[in-house]
């Protein structure tokens, strides 16, 4: 673990004594694509890639049938509006620190949500008057909250809402993310914005946000961070080899669970 107190100060964190040297990322990727064609050897491959994204990772590893029901319509809720809200502000306050109080922080937030996320936003207007009132007030505490933990974005040098894609042309794998912030040019750390508390699975996710960075770019980000709004506290991680590896493992283990799946149907 990391102590910080806010995610500007990732920027400034040296890297760990077991952070992956651009060697150990090439011989990472060379075992990375012999395993997986290994596990997917003798599958009647359909047209395309596999793709690895960290949902399919969690519900492979956890209950792979439910991989089935992907293509159902979302049902939009409370806590994922909230959630997409939370990850417009920290977009918005990675170029700017002086959104003002209360009522601002919806509004702007929904004026720009009614184009990038249109059935999140239809969410939040078809909210009865004393709904609509509770929940611009839960958005103003999160939004809040999140202004304190991020701290002072505006010396670091960074990008929202970076999508990553690492395409593994010998097994037909591709492994996507986006993730909610990358903080720093030499020293980079990645940032996701949780709307509620801490979860455990959350520390997985972020490895493959590491590795998805370490296999793209060639090099690893020195941290990756959850920034909680509902316990108001930031979880950082070093970057390490052991922790990019076993992302990998993951990868190759949900792999190897999407086949199966595919092969019972």
């Amino acid at each position: 673990m990391i102590s910080v107190t806010t995610a500007a100060e990732l920027t400034a964190v040296e890297p760990h004594s077991d952070h992956p040297t651009p060697a150990d990322i090439d011989d990472l990727r060379r075992r990375l694509v012999d395993e997986l064609h290994e596990r997917l050897a003798g599958w009647q491959r359909p047209a395309g890639m596999l793709g690895i994204t960290k949902s399919r990772i969690r519900a492979a590893t956890g209950c792979p049938a439910s991989i089935l029901g992907e293509t159902a319509p979302r049902d939009i809720s409370d806590a994922m509006a909230l959630g997409g809200i939370v990850d417009a502000a920290a977009s918005m306050l990675l170029v700017s620190d002086t959104i003002p109080g209360r009522a601002p922080w919806l509004g702007a937030i929904l004026a720009v949500m009614t184009a990038t996320e249109p059935e999140l936003a239809a969410h939040v207007g078809a909210m009865g008057i004393h709904e609509r009132d509770q929940f611009r007030a839960l958005v103003h505490e999160r939004c809040e909250t999140l202004r304190d933990l991020l701290g002072d974005l505006r010396a670091c040098e960074g990008t929202a809402q970076e999508r990553f894609r690492v395409v593994l042309t010998g097994p037909g794998v591709t492994l996507t993310g986006r993730t909610d912030l990358v903080l720093g040019r030499r020293h980079r750390a990645i940032v996701e914005v949780k709307s509620g508390a801490v979860r455990g699975e959350q520390v997985d996710e972020l490895a493959f946000y590491a590795l998805l960075a370490s296999l793209r770019d060639g090099r690893s980000p020195v941290a990756v961070a959850v920034v909680a709004l509902g316990s108001a506290r930031i979880d950082a991680h070093a970057v390490t080899v052991d922790l990019v590896e076993a992302s990998a493992r993951r990868v190759v283990d949900a792999a190897a669970a999407l086949v199966d799946v595919d092969r019972a149907v």
